[in-house]
């Protein structure tokens, strides 16, 4: 991947602290933390109830490493390819800027996930699930000319057999495909404004759409209507579960068991719980988009990989019906609404400590 022209010019900060530019996202994280603790407070949840949260916090963590020490290895291997110079390398590197500012870039990502998986267990207990997933079948349903949109992928399933398993595993690669794009930027992209950009796009759109829409508009998706929303009434996806059911018997469907843990998770008589249901917006399709446009920048490839698989993504989340179409149509809105705030944020900040510095490379 490139990370700029050869005509940029380089800003050596060795005596800089990263911290100072990152500064006022901090500021938006720990402002962010303040107000989970305070829902907490309000909830009366002692901190012990947050145990059931920590495997996947562990989870997360350790994912986001492999990633990013795979590519901090493509980074030394540059270098040579012989153990003395991959030594050399790897000593260069843990001491340049791009390594330090990404090791606090790190710090920010993963703070702001803990406190994402943090609010969508308050979401039932702020505004349960009820109010508007029944709002947003009629929309489904006004939307496209009359039919649920499962409706017109179940009929293609009749003449693209391989179509559910396919699904099925892209729907899974859209962690993949984050881990890898924040790994990218933070340990091995130079350019400053370019990773701020890419840094504040994650905490905006993971606090404003992850957080605050998402309890705002709490919402289950298709797939857990029956046992969450009609409760004994009439469900109106009941076709999609059958569907559903017997293409798992036929080609193995993993969103299908996914399903089951997920209702027992939401479901659990704990007072704070793993709760991982969260329709509207949806984070998978924001994000797709979200590495898609950041890449646009970075490497044409990896861009056009992302971009042809960010529709697929959209297409696998309706059809497992984990969310409704306007779910993913919502992320998409969100990131194009949120991404040039996000870039206006870094172009501040960059031009107020660097006002000489028309395009900033970090040392690598």
């Amino acid at each position: 991947m490139t990370s700029g022209s050869a005509n940029q010019e380089t800003l050596r900060l060795k005596a800089v602290n990263p911290f100072v530019f990152y500064k006022p996202i901090a500021a938006v994280v720990a402002l962010f933390t303040l107000v989970t603790a305070a829902q907490a407070v309000f909830l009366k949840i002692p901190p012990s109830d947050f145990s059931e949260i920590t495997p996947m916090i562990g989870i997360s963590l350790i994912k986001f490493l492999i990633f990013m020490a795979v590519l901090c290895l493509i980074a030394f291997v540059r270098g040579g390819y012989s153990i003395a110079a991959l030594k050399a390398r790897v000593s260069v590197y843990c001491q340049s800027e791009v390594f330090l500012f990404g090791l606090m870039g790190t710090l920010l990502m993963l703070g702001c996930s803990i406190l994402f998986i943090l609010q969508k267990c308050f979401i039932p207990y702020f505004n349960g699930f009820g109010f508007w997933d029944p709002i947003f079948v009629g929309w489904e349903k006004a939307l496209h000319a009359g039919h649920f949109p499962q409706e017109w992928m179940i009929s293609l399933v009749a003449h693209l057999p391989w179509l559910p398993k396919m699904l099925d595993i892209t729907y899974g690669l859209w962690f993949i495909v984050l881990y890898l794009t924040g790994a990218y930027c933070l340990y091995c992209d130079r350019n400053l404004q370019r990773r701020l950009h890419f840094l504040w796009g994650y905490v905006l759109t993971f606090i404003v759409g992850g957080s605050i829409a998402a309890l705002a508009f709490s919402s289950v998706g298709p797939i857990f209507y029956a046992e969450l929303i009609a409760q004994g009434s009439v469900d109106p996806y009941a076709f999609l579960h059958s569907h559903l059911a017997a293409e798992d018997a036929r080609v193995g469907l993993s969103f299908v068991h996914d399903r089951h843990w997920l209702v027992d998770w939401t479901t659990d008589a704990e007072v704070i719980n793993l709760n991982s249901i969260s329709a509207m917006p949806s984070m998978h399709n924001a994000t797709m988009l979200f590495a898609a446009i950041y890449l646009k920048s970075v490497n044409r490839t990896a861009f056009w990989l992302v971009a042809g698989m960010t529709p697929l993504v959209f297409l696998a989340s309706v059809y497992c019906g984990f969310h409704y179409a306007i779910d993913g149509y919502a992320g998409y809105l969100l990131v194009l609404a949120l991404w040039p705030v996000a870039g206006w944020a870094a172009r501040r900040s960059v031009k107020r400590l660097c006002p000489d510095g028309k395009n900033v490379l970090l040392t690598r």
